[in-house]
């Protein structure tokens, strides 16, 4: 396997690229069970039909069953492929920029969420994204891995670009998002699949340099903790309790969810979460191209998952654990 950022053989089994730190294993499945018990999930995993021997017969039967199998296919493959891939398969929702122009920049972007395609534009305010560009190098980074949290700045560029998530997910569900798993998987989705993953050196020219939320919503581009700390800001504008959570070369956002649902994920990875104070953390993986859910994580560091790091740590700069972003 190749990286798909720098081009790098990727050993066998890694989940991230030793050239430049891509998260490169995206192996997970899809559950639409909201409302559904656990034991009677619907899966989402879409696969295509095993191809099987032909059997002789006359050439008039053969065509015969041709026809009819297109006309089948016609009538019952789009029904069928819903069924598949989820309830959003082959659906498009849109929200358009209309707030003002002068002081901000509009950008696009586009992502999928259980296969529906998604796309908006929203307005960056330009006081946002340069409130820091002053701010010394030295600044852009944390020694204390709980100082993080001070990036999680939630502007009126982030409000804004939260109550546009809300409007696309009125759109797809037909009611206001609460502050529950579903949302929190669609404002990851959306962080997943609208940044791109670049690193600090070929973004900024810094081996470590820490972006503010505005600044990553205008370059859509950004490496762990960028995306992280994007989505932990619009966890805390939609209502949530966000954290970020450091790791091993590594971090990733978390959310506190009243209740939590197990989607379906292979056996090489794990539900990530810690319950801190009596709130229980769902760790969010943000360096992907495509949705995975709240929760499921397939990082490992030297042949071990995750999990197995929380609470060690490294003295003078902290524990491997959620830290909360503050209300």
């Amino acid at each position: 396997m190749f990286c798909p950022e720098c081009g790098r053989e990727v050993p066998e089994g890694a989940d991230f690229c030793p050239g430049c730190g891509r998260y490169v294993n995206s192996g997970y499945t899809y559950v639409e069970n909201w409302e559904q018990p656990s034991s009677t999930t619907t899966s989402y995993d879409f696969s295509e039909p095993a191809s099987r021997p032909k059997r002789a017969g006359s050439a008039k039967f053969t065509t015969a069953i041709i026809v009819v199998l297109a006309v089948a296919a016609i009538v019952l493959l789009p029904t069928l492929m819903e069924d598949n891939r989820g309830e959003l398969f082959g659906k498009s929702f849109t929200e358009s920029y209309s707030g003002e122009t002068s002081g901000y920049t509009v950008v696009s972007c586009q992502w999928e969420y259980l296969d529906g395609q998604f796309s908006c534009s929203y307005g960056v305010k330009d006081s946002d994204r340069t409130a820091h560009a002053s701010d010394p190098v030295s600044s852009r980074n944390v020694i204390i891995w709980a100082d993080a949290v001070d990036f999680v700045e939630v502007t009126d560029t982030v409000t804004a670009m939260e109550d546009t998530l809300a409007k696309l997910y009125k759109q797809v569900f037909g009611t206001d998002p609460e502050a529950d798993q579903r949302y929190a998987d669609f404002i990851l989705a959306f962080v997943q699949g609208s940044v791109t993953y670049m690193t600090d050196q070929n973004q900024h020219g810094y081996s470590e340099y820490y972006a503010y939320p505005a600044e990553t919503l205008y370059t859509k581009r950004g490496d762990c903790e960028d995306t992280a700390i994007l989505c932990a800001a619009l966890y805390k504008a939609a209502g949530f309790t966000s954290a970020l959570l450091t790791l091993p070369g590594h971090m990733m956002v978390g959310v506190v969810l009243s209740s939590y649902t197990v989607p379906s994920y292979d056996s090489s990875g794990e539900i990530l979460s810690q319950t801190i104070g009596g709130k229980t953390f769902y760790a969010g993986e943000t360096t992907l191209d495509s949705a995975q859910p709240v929760g499921v994580s397939y990082g490992s560091n030297d042949g071990w998952m995750y999990s197995s790091y929380l609470n060690s740590g490294v003295v003078g700069q902290g524990a491997y654990t959620f830290y909360e972003v503050p209300a």
